[in-house]
């Protein structure tokens, strides 16, 4: 009888994984102006033991990892909008600026290949 207990809730625990592993990602707006082309942001994750990944433009291909409970991190900044996915059991977070360098004219700022 405990046997079967176990394995069904090993089995519904298989299936409700993958769901919970792969959380959306969280679409927000920094409060920057238009011509910061770095800023320093403090990331404050909830709980201590999760981490946040921050994706930014041009491609929002790879991601800044900010582990908690804190960590602060300079990011090239191509457009205020940025992505964050919560990882490792995280359950909220926090965004600070702490900091940026602003281009003398954000008009002539182009975004340079990473690749």
């Amino acid at each position: 009888m405990k046997r079967s207990k176990f394995i069904a809730l090993v089995s519904a625990a298989a299936v409700a994984w993958p769901l919970t592993a792969h959380a959306q990602a969280r679409q927000f707006v920094l409060n920057l102006p238009p011509t910061t082309v770095v800023a320093t942001l403090q990331v404050t994750v909830k709980p201590a033991s999760g981490a946040v990944l921050l994706y930014v433009a041009p491609d929002y291909d790879e991601a800044v990892r900010f582990p908690g409970p804190s960590s602060r991190r300079a990011i090239p900044i191509y457009s205020r909008t940025v992505r964050a996915q919560l990882v490792d059991g995280a359950k909220s977070f926090r965004v600070k600026i702490v900091g940026r360098i602003d281009a003398l004219n954000g008009s002539k700022i182009h975004p340079v290949s990473t690749r």
